[in-house]
């Protein structure tokens, strides 16, 4: 065997090894979006909708998880005036489109009046001890459409 055939064979092994790799890499899910990434890279993903639930009642936030979170919506929860002001400072003002607010929390016309200052596209839902599970989904689902 000469030695100016072992290169040529080393390239050719290299080079079958190349493309049984790219197809590989073509035919899986996670290949195919680190091509379609790297041909052309996307920008981030918009920031989902946000809901801001300001309420001490776990049957609250429950019920609006379990109606806002299947439609696309991010839901942020805060027990107490202040955790909901530190949330309100943590939400975009293009993402936070709906407030629950339990009027029974203390402060809470101070996060009301914070609200709609400096979010006045956000829809405002005041509940009260009162209320059914039934009746915020609705207000939810009205605020969706």
């Amino acid at each position: 065997m000469s030695l100016s055939i072992i290169p040529k064979t080393l390239a050719s092994a290299l080079l079958t090894l190349g493309i049984i790799a790219g197809f590989d890499i073509g035919l899986t899910e996670s290949g195919r979006q680190l091509v379609a990434s790297t041909i052309s890279p996307q920008s981030e993903a918009p920031a989902k909708p946000a809901v801001l639930v300001l309420a001490a009642n776990r049957a609250d936030q429950l019920s609006v998880i379990t109606t806002v979170e299947p439609r696309g919506y991010d839901v942020l929860l805060a027990s107490n005036s202040k955790s909901g002001m530190q949330a309100l400072g943590k939400a975009g003002k293009e993402q936070l489109r709906i407030v629950v607010l339990d009027s029974s929390i203390p402060n809470s016309n101070a996060v009301l009046r914070h609200v709609r200052t400096a979010y006045p596209n956000a829809r405002i839902i005041m509940v009260d001890h009162n209320h059914s599970a039934v009746y915020l989904a609705r207000q939810l689902l009205n605020a969706i459409a």
